[in-house]
Parts: C-alpha cells; structure tokens; sequence
C-alpha cells in the first residue's frame, strides 16, 4: 500500500504504532528512521521564505527535499532492502508511552555540512538542541539496545533543505520553528525521495 505525500495534505498511517499492512520489499537499501516533522506552517515559512531567501543570498539549491519529506531525524533504526514487519514491531512496541511531554524546537542558522562529496547537504540548524529533545533521542536509544540500534553521541539537530554545490558558512536566518507533539517512524525509499510514515507516537509526558 503506498501514500503520497502532498505539501500541506501529509496522510500518515495510523495515530498509534499499530498493526499495518506491508507492502513488498524495496530493491534498494532503504532507511529507517525516528523523526520530528515540521508543522504546516513550519513547512509554508520554509518553502516561500527561507528557500527564497537563500536562492536570493547564495543561490539556488539544486537538489531541493520536497516539502512533505521535511524532518529532524531523532536516531536511526535501520538500513534494509527488505520489508521488515518484525521490524515494525519490535519498534512500535519500544516507542510505547514514552516519557516526554511536547516541547518546542526552532531552527536560526543555515550552513552546508562538511562532505567530499560534490554536493553537500544545506541545513537548517540551531546553536543548541533543546534538553527535551536530548533526553527523548537518550530514551530512544535506550530502549531500542535490544534490537541493535546505536548511535553517535554527538547529535546536531538539523532540517536538510537539500544537497547543493555550495558552500555555505554558517549564517543567521529567521527562526523558524514548532511544537513537536509526536515523534514519526520512517521509511525512506531509496532513490525515489518517498517518505513512509510507519507510526506517530504521541509526545504525552
């Protein structure tokens, strides 16, 4: 079963991390991720005044994420070329009633991350993660040790605009931000920019 997404109509799957149905494997690598997702309005200052902004100061970027695919990846589940129901549920089942009450999160400096590749990804970001949001990834990280997910320590909250040859240093723009009230459950589509929500678990102390 496959959901488009359209900027400002996001249909996820589901309020809770409940059973679904699975859709058949992808060819490719495929990621799994945890996520915070931007509201609407989040998205609409994003696309007609951050994005504009940049391509007036710097250009334009050339591979732009796609309006719906917006997100603060949390921590990482998994990458997987197959289609993992168990997956699904081992995760589903960890993320139950997390302690973590809704927070808000705002993002104020652009710059493009170091890489030696040609393009690099252009990211919104902010001079300091909220402890809400650190101790909910410590959480995270904690409670899905048994099924293998680790991450570094270090994290740098951040929105990928896109990928771009630029190289921008890092700079002040418009806070932009919004009230995190659920963490998503993510499949990324390999080389389709096609994002899947899984489950949303609610952010309800």
């Amino acid at each position: 079963m496959q959901y488009a997404f359209d900027f400002g109509e996001r249909e996820d799957i589901g309020a809770t991390c409940g059973p679904r149905a699975v859709g058949p494997a992808p060819q490719d690598s495929d990621t799994y991720f945890l996520a915070l997702r931007p509201d609407g309005e989040a998205i609409r200052r994003i696309v007609n005044e951050t994005m504009p902004w940049i391509s007036r100061k710097f250009g334009v970027i050339e591979s732009a994420t796609k309006p719906a695919n917006l997100h603060v990846s949390v921590l990482g589940v998994a990458q997987s070329a197959s289609y993992s129901a168990a997956l699904i549920a081992r995760v589903c089942e960890g993320t139950q009633r997390l302690h973590c009450a809704p927070f808000v999160i705002d993002f104020d400096r652009l710059m493009s991350f170091r890489g030696r590749r040609r393009k690099t990804a252009v990211v919104l970001t902010t001079r300091r993660a909220p402890q809400p949001l650190c101790d909910l990834r410590n959480d995270l990280r904690a409670r899905l040790a048994g099924i293998g997910v680790g991450a570094p320590r270090g994290f740098t909250p951040h929105v990928t605009l896109g990928y771009s040859e630029m190289r921008i240093a890092e700079t002040p723009v418009a806070p932009v931000g919004w009230g995190a009230t659920a963490i998503y459950f993510i499949h990324s589509f390999h080389g389709q920019a096609r994002h899947e929500v899984l489950a949303t678990i609610p952010l309800d102390g």
